[in-house]
């Protein structure tokens, strides 16, 4: 009877744990920043299918957290958030298994899904999808600029120095900097930070990276109109003295912004929910967010992340399980609505997102007119040059031109040393592209000489043989007229 009583009260805990050793774990990898914790926030209310912990490591160690843990066989993520320019060696290095079949029904409904899914460019197979889009914008004090009658619709860079120098300038105001941004060019601590930087800048004056259609880098970077942007740059980091912020992370800009240090700042656009706590920025309901001047090419520098599945997850069903389910119209609704930024075009275009967070309409009005960095297995060793060699040049120690000349070979033999053929393949393997032309051609040209030679001596042979035959017949004319003479005799 005792035992009869017990089993209805032990049955529903014992199935729970049960249930709950069935559900796996599954981990994601991310670096520490609000969109991290936002998908936290909804793995965790919206889930049930697995227990999903993300990961949002060190922004620093985050590529290295994830490459380390997969050449070591164990401990990795069983997804991973990654930077669109590590698709490349995420892909050729195995990293990321093929998700073709399960984005197939999608490709055409994300904005930028190649960026963030596709290696090689031209392959058609996918490898992850773009979980959180991103793109520059401008934060600005409205009642500052409003108080002094100061236009903050700037119709290029140079408008944009005029006011960080006039508030600079403005005694009563106060301001440690004038304009504010990620400057930082040490490549272990702050990653690509100047870089993206710089690259919004080149990309405002009409130049660029490189020419991702023939992977020419010299007389790309180092162009004049590269150049202009890069003293621009100076002028702007001239406005944060004597204090300085050419070492200036993420983090001092929001604070610069939020403790009214600075009435002016460029940064991500995904970093905008840093600005929407009024106890974490004083600032909050006096911030403004508009574009960057682009000037005439439109286009701006594509950030934000994919998400992919490693392929050595221990959990590769449960991993493709969630990855479908973060696909879904109604996950993105909700990613969104925490304020996640969807890169779903369906959601993207909608009112109701454009008019959810302040700077919405900033990330809609230009994520799909980006341009993405080099897209290479050999990012990471890019990016270093890159940025050692162009901080050079925004320290003083080189002349704008001569850091950019000094990038600019730099890169150029890095990516030729991979890239031999651009990108191509190289036909041949072993001979230089000249030779892949010329061999064809001699060989039709020795071929043609052999025909010829041989219907040269053909004729010879032809001519000899027929001239045989009429001397050979001209003597037994010959003989028959003689015996013929003969025998009438």
């Amino acid at each position: 009877g005792m035992r009869k009583s017990l089993l209805p009260l032990l049955l529903p805990p014992l199935l729970a744990a049960l249930a709950a050793c069935a559900i796996p774990e599954l981990t994601i990898s991310y670096y520490e920043n609000v969109p991290c914790r936002l998908l936290q926030q909804l793995l965790n209310e919206s889930y049930d299918k697995a227990h999903v912990t993300v990961w949002c490591t060190n922004y620093s160690m985050w590529h290295k957290n994830v490459v380390d843990a997969f050449k070591d066989g164990k401990g990795g993520p069983d997804l991973a958030v990654y930077d669109s320019q590590w698709l490349g060696e995420f892909v050729d290095g195995e990293y990321l298994l093929d998700i073709s079949d399960l984005v197939e029904n999608y490709t055409t409904r994300y904005f930028q899904m190649d960026y963030f899914g596709v290696w090689p460019a031209d392959s058609g197979r996918y490898y992850g999808f773009g979980i959180s889009g991103n793109n520059y914008m401008l934060v600005l004090r409205k009642d500052i600029f409003n108080k002094y009658n100061f236009s903050w619709r700037f119709s290029d860079w140079n408008d944009m120095l005029e006011a960080a120098r006039f508030f600079k300038s403005n005694t009563s105001e106060n301001f440690d900097y004038g304009f504010v941004a990620t400057w930082c060019g040490n490549f272990d601590a702050c990653y690509d930070e100047m870089a993206c930087t710089l690259m919004q800048m080149f990309l405002s004056f009409g130049g660029d990276l490189w020419d991702a259609k023939s992977y020419k880098i010299k007389g790309v970077l180092d162009s004049i109109r590269n150049e202009q942007a890069m003293k621009l740059g100076l002028s702007l980091l001239e406005t944060c003295q004597p204090k300085g912020c050419a070492d200036m992370h993420y983090n001092s800009v929001i604070h610069a912004l939020c403790y009214g240090e600075s009435p002016l700042g460029m940064l991500w656009v995904n970093f905008g929910q840093s600005f929407m706590n009024e106890t974490a920025c004083p600032m909050k309901d006096k911030l403004h967010y508009i574009s960057v001047p682009k000037g005439d090419q439109g286009i701006g520098v594509l950030g934000g992340q994919g998400l992919g599945i490693m392929r050595q997850s221990p959990n590769l069903e449960a991993a493709k399980e969630l990855l479908s389910w973060l696909l879904l119209p109604e996950t993105q609704y909700r990613w969104s609505e925490l304020g996640g930024l969807t890169t779903m075009s369906s959601i993207m275009q909608d009112y109701e997102f454009i008019l959810r967070q302040p700077f919405n309409i900033v990330y809609v009005a230009n994520f799909a007119f980006t341009e993405d960095l080099w897209r290479l297995p050999e990012y990471f060793e890019l990016m270093r040059t890159h940025m050692e060699t162009l901080h050079k040049g925004m320290t003083g120690e080189l002349t704008p031109m001569a850091a950019l000349q000094e990038a600019a070979a730099k890169e150029q033999d890095e990516v030729d040393e991979h890239h031999p053929c651009g990108p191509s393949e190289c036909k041949h393997d072993g001979f230089p592209e000249w030779a892949a032309i010329l061999i064809p051609l001699l060989i039709v040209g020795v071929l043609f000489v052999v025909i010829l030679v041989a219907v040269v001596v053909g004729a010879i042979v032809a001519v000899t043989v027929m001239r045989k035959r009429f001397i050979q017949k001209g003597i037994n004319m010959h003989r028959t007229v003689i015996f013929g003479r003969r025998a009438q005799n």
